[in-house]
């Protein structure tokens, strides 16, 4: 029933944890994202999901477990769970309802962490914004609050502009996330902080709160992805 899963929890953990799933897709209308089946092993078998078995991280975890007929799907958004013989990837099909393919951000070397990314994206509602289209978000609200006294409705839509004038445009609903994450992180606008660095840094800490919130386990692997994504590369 396992493969290469060396474990010190008994085989019937594990099993029930299979049942739980193969039961949680045979209801499922879609394809189920994998951040959900984390939060359901999470709350059901916390134990288990404290290290994933030994394992460090879900991925490992769930790609160690026999799930057939189930199967496992981690080519975007985070990865998703499915049956094949009642579900359709969103890759499979092929396309958007417009008929075109469903475009896929530039994430040059940092594109080994962009499912993990999409995972946290999918749990969090953060912005799925590429490592150098964060940093350079960041850099345009220094600058604005350089010259400008902060309003959540006017700094959003100056930066906004300002995407866009440097090739690397940012939605003004994905600009006003960012800022309001600040503000519930405790930033003060105004009060010489506003740089990229401590930007970031807060960024990064309202993404993990929020993480922890919806029960996802942060492991090592979660933790160096968020620090390569917004913190520029520096771990906690």
């Amino acid at each position: 029933m396992l493969q290469g899963c060396s474990s010190p929890k008994g085989v019937d953990d594990l099993t029930i944890i299979i049942d739980l799933i193969q039961a949680e897709i045979a209801k499922a209308v879609h394809p189920t994202p994998c951040s959900q089946i984390a939060t359901l092993i999470t709350a059901q078998h916390a134990t288990i999901a404290n290290d994933w078995n030994g394992m460090g991280s879900f991925r490992k975890f769930l790609d160690s477990l026999d799930l057939s007929p189930v199967r496992i799907d981690w080519s975007s958004a985070g990865g998703h769970v499915y049956d094949p013989r009642r579900h359709t990837l969103m890759t499979e099909s092929g396309s958007k309802p417009n008929g075109h393919q469903a475009a896929t951000p530039d994430w040059g070397n940092d594109r080994d962490i962009l499912a993990t990314a999409a995972q946290i994206h999918d749990v969090t509602g953060a912005p799925l914004l590429s490592p150098s289209n964060y940093q350079t978000l960041f850099h345009l609200i220094e600058t604005d609050l350089a010259t400008h006294t902060f309003d959540l409705k006017e700094t959003g839509k100056r930066v906004r502009d300002a995407t866009r004038g440097s090739g690397q445009p940012v939605s003004r609903s994905d600009v006003n996330w960012i800022l309001r994450g600040l503000l519930l992180q405790g930033h003060t606008f105004g009060a010489g902080e506003d740089n990229v660095r401590t930007l970031s840094r807060k960024t990064t800490e309202n993404l993990r709160s929020l993480c922890l919130r919806e029960q996802m386990v942060i492991d090592h692997d979660i933790e160096e992805a968020l620090a390569r994504w917004i913190n520029n590369g520096a771990l906690p």
